[in-house]
């Protein structure tokens, strides 16, 4: 029984390690990085952001993660997409 809860344990601390690595790489904008995957969407979707409305500098992905306006863009796509705004719904 001990080793079964210390094994549980560890799961839970994989999982924590997982979820504080997500939330580390969305606070600085990695999470939209291109080798990164978008979360629980379809590939078949796609999250085009109009470059041309962007001010020059920031639609660029910098060392350390898309720029603020880049990743508020893709937010807002991914927040209004009829595919992730279905998911709230039951029926």
């Amino acid at each position: 029984a001990v080793n079964q809860l210390g094994d549980a344990n560890e799961v839970l601390n994989e999982r924590a390690v997982h979820v504080m690595s997500r939330m580390s790489n969305k606070l600085t904008g990695k999470d939209f990085s291109s080798g990164s995957s978008l979360a629980s969407t379809s590939s078949s979707y796609s999250y085009a952001v109009d470059h041309s409305a962007l001010i020059a500098g920031d639609a660029r992905e910098v060392d350390h993660g898309l720029s603020v306006k880049l990743q508020v863009n893709k937010l807002i796509i991914q927040a209004t997409s009829h595919e992730n705004l279905c998911q709230n719904y039951v029926g």
